[in-house]
């Protein structure tokens, strides 16, 4: 499958024509070194957007892509970020016709992205169904609204109108992965205190601090 299927797991197309890091580290101004995400020791697989796609229009001026750069962080699933070979980056030669609008230049390589996947035989071939998974998936694991929002660059009200959890499977879905996520300080030890535990011992003491990060 490649990239080709994977990358747009959580952005769009052109989103992806602005990636800073799929092969090559990335500096930030402070001198921070985010890994490139074909990095087989790179576990924290952050994409870094730059304001502009890789390809000019024809007379070599900058494309901007609508939602800005910013850092996006991975969807919270190794196993499906495996299976999405998210590690096997790849993009297309793309030379906008000339005289065309930037507008129109983003919408031919919107155009080349669905013919590509077309012509690869992807099992998913409308390509906003990866941006409603990486939602789901970041849902199911916590990740609150504003969040989700931000990393997939748009705003809060156009996540919960345009992105929302549907059908019986998907809220079940939801709902599981929910059910296992941490639970608050007090609840855990009332918890722990009804099955019997001495939560003042310092063996409990030490667990509790390392989990809920107790000082």
């Amino acid at each position: 499958m490649g990239c080709w299927y994977g990358s747009n797991v959580w952005v769009k197309p052109t989103e992806i024509a602005a990636a800073v890091n799929l092969t090559k580290p990335f500096v930030t101004d402070d001198g921070i070194t985010i890994k490139a995400l074909s990095d087989p020791d790179n576990q924290d697989n952050y994409l870094v957007l730059g304001d502009y796609t890789y390809f000019t229009d024809s007379e070599g001026r900058k494309v901007s892509i609508k939602t800005g750069g910013r850092i996006v962080a991975p969807i919270p699933s190794p196993e499906m970020f495996e299976f999405l070979e998210l590690k096997r980056p790849l993009l297309p030669e793309y030379s906008p016709k000339k005289g065309v609008q930037p507008k129109t230049i983003i919408g031919g390589f919107d155009k080349k992205f669905t013919n590509t996947i077309f012509c690869m035989k992807c099992p998913v071939t409308q390509k906003y169904a990866f941006r409603r998974l990486y939602n789901l998936l970041g849902e199911k694991y916590g990740l609150p609204i504003e969040l989700r929002a931000r990393l997939m660059g748009h705003s809060a009200i156009v996540n919960a109108s345009n992105y929302k959890t549907q059908g019986i499977d998907a809220t079940l879905e939801v709902l599981d992965g929910c059910s296992k996520l941490p639970i608050p300080l007090d609840v855990a030890i009332e918890r722990l205190t009804a099955l019997g535990f001495d939560i003042d011992t310092p063996e409990a003491k030490a667990f509790l601090g390392v989990i809920y990060q107790i000082d």
